[in-house]
């Protein structure tokens, strides 16, 4: 992260070579509806795709987006690694406005919704979720230990436990922080 770098979006991704471009525009028009340079930088975290999306990637990490791009590739097959792998590298705080979807008003509302259930329960609950849409500080990340990975034992295989995004919200709410509900990329999330 740059010193004009406020915040770092971290994206894990698999085999979503169809997806991309169409993300890469989206964070483009985010907060002002049109480009210009923009105080976030974008980690995309690859998670051994098989299709084009490393292609794709390395193609965009040469044009100019109007904001930093990272590009990591995460060996360990499972969203958690490649989560962790992101969030250990840069997280802060990023949010969807109405104002951002001025042509798409409907998607907004379906978001907003999301969002606002996503909080019910998150206060209900203790922790997050899912691990979709949410964005927390980098000293805090750091503060409280980062994501932890732990695993269960299935048909005979260790594999990596699903529960890492809301054990995380947990260990952070536990600090007394509330991390911050964001959707991220809208192009994904379809």
């Amino acid at each position: 992260m740059g010193p004009a770098t406020e915040c770092s979006i971290v994206i894990p991704v698999f085999n979503e070579a169809r997806n991309l471009e169409q993300v890469f525009q989206d964070l483009g028009r985010q907060g002002h509806g049109g480009p210009r340079k923009h105080p976030f930088e974008v980690i995309l975290v690859d998670n051994r795709s098989t299709d084009q999306t490393g292609r794709i990637i390395a193609e965009a990490s040469g044009r100019d987006l109007g904001y930093g791009l990272t590009c990591l590739q995460e060996p360990r097959q499972g969203v958690a690694h490649a989560r962790k792998a992101g969030m250990d590298l840069g997280v802060s705080h990023y949010y969807y406005a109405e104002a951002d979807f001025p042509d798409q008003p409907r998607l907004f509302q379906v978001l907003d919704r999301i969002v606002r259930a996503r909080a019910c329960a998150w206060a209900l609950l203790g922790g997050f979720p899912d691990g979709k849409g949410f964005a927390v500080t980098r000293d805090k990340y750091r503060e409280v230990g980062g994501i932890e990975l732990f695993y269960q034992v299935r048909d005979g295989e260790f594999v990596c436990h699903l529960s890492d995004d809301w054990d995380f919200g947990i260990k952070l709410r536990a600090s007394g922080e509330e991390p911050v509900l964001a959707f991220l990329t809208p192009s994904l999330c379809a």
